[in-house]
């Protein structure tokens, strides 16, 4: 009723939030973020990304514990910077660009996570076309020169050669993309729990954390 939506309001402006059996208490709805539009010739994005928005203000000395599902998940300590109320992680692996925020304000927590796939698309197109094309032009050759047959079967036997490494790399650049897709959604949806259990803990009261942490 209008009671409840008052003292929801009243708790989420003091960074609190409804209990989960109480009415009002909502859970975190992960989300696709904004991202470039699909790029047909390549066969994917140029980036991926996840959002969600958690009810209630997660209290800044539980951020180690969103640290430490970050790490876990992608295996990479990253570079953590803390600035006010709001959690900034980049990665320190050379080989990926994924950057994750946690930004706390006006009664609720917004988590962004996020990769940046053009050092990829580079590494996947180049190496695959590159290297497989370059590799099988000699024998392409040797075997059409032994058959007499040069001026006929020249240029379509090279455009073939081209157009298979062109489809094996957009098959892998999908198929990397998909595994790297579910991996970031389902460390979204750890980061948001994480941060409705810290909020809710702190409804209860600030109480003492065994397992705390300092960031580094």
């Amino acid at each position: 009723g209008i009671a409840t939506q008052f003292l929801d309001r009243a708790m989420a402006e003091h960074g609190l939030a409804p209990a989960p059996d109480e009415p009002g208490a909502a859970g975190a709805v992960v989300r696709e973020g904004i991202r470039p539009p699909y790029n047909w010739w390549l066969g994917g994005h140029a980036s991926i990304s996840y959002e969600a928005t958690v009810p209630g203000e997660m209290p800044e000395r539980d951020f180690d514990l969103l640290v430490d599902q970050i790490r876990r998940a992608l295996n990479d300590n990253g570079v953590v910077s803390v600035v006010g109320r709001s959690l900034n992680w980049t990665s320190a692996d050379k080989q990926r660009k994924v950057q994750i925020s946690v930004l706390v304000r006006d009664g609720k927590t917004t988590i962004y996570v996020g990769e940046r796939l053009r050092d990829l698309i580079g590494a996947l197109y180049g190496g695959i076309i590159g290297g497989g094309s370059g590799g099988s032009i000699g024998p392409i050759i040797a075997v059409i020169e032994s058959l007499n047959l040069f001026p006929l079967v020249f240029a379509p036997a090279i455009l073939a050669s081209l157009g298979t490494t062109f489809s094996i790399a957009r098959y892998s650049l999908r198929r990397v993309t998909r595994s790297r897709s579910a991996v970031l959604q389902a460390l979204t949806e750890r980061l948001a729990d994480q941060a409705r259990e810290s909020i809710g803990r702190r409804s209860v009261g600030p109480g003492v954390r065994p397992d705390r942490k300092a960031l580094r």
